[in-house]
């Protein structure tokens, strides 16, 4: 839509997105690596972040160059952060209700996908196309903030701990 907007050929808008989903692909594994390695909350953090100036660069830079810089940030960002969510699930959920607690966290989590949209095309309606798009954005920097702010007190895991080797005395 925003494509659209600002000018762009349908052909090229799908080249930007195809671009942007191959670079987001190859990003998965690093994003994996640094959840692994540097915690959930730096994957998170990460994620958000750099997710959420992608939508501030497409609105900042509203042309050709702009769409596809907004496009590798975003697919970069996403990338970082695939799985993470799921995972943080996985680790925060009870030993002893782990199904039950995991399939709230899945509800919570399609209520948003579902949600999201809704809402966004309540602002769009109510308000222009450009806060559309920041929107998202600065609600992405803002979780990265307020994950920074309540990480601990919520129980975020941070850095993996790394496993003892095994006693191998006889």
């Amino acid at each position: 839509l925003w494509g659209v907007e600002i000018g762009l050929h349908k052909s090229s808008i799908s080249l930007i997105i195809a671009f942007g989903a191959g670079l987001e692909l190859i990003v998965m594994f690093l994003g994996a690596y640094i959840k692994d390695h540097l915690g959930r909350v730096a994957t998170l953090v990460a994620c958000l972040s750099i997710f959420g100036t992608g939508f501030v660069i497409m609105v900042a830079k509203p042309d050709l160059a702009g769409m596809v810089i907004a496009a590798a940030v975003m697919a970069f960002g996403n990338g970082l952060g695939a799985g993470v969510n799921m995972t943080i699930g996985a680790d925060l959920s009870p030993a002893v209700g782990r199904p039950r607690f995991l399939g709230i966290w899945a509800i919570f989590n399609n209520g948003g996908k579902l949600g999201g949209p809704t809402l966004l095309s309540l602002i769009i309606t109510v308000s222009t196309l450009r806060f559309g798009v920041l929107f998202p954005g600065l609600l992405a920097i803002l979780g990265a903030v307020w994950i920074l702010i309540w990480a601990k007190q919520v129980g975020l895991p941070g850095r993996r701990r790394r496993l003892d080797p095994p006693d191998v005395r006889g």
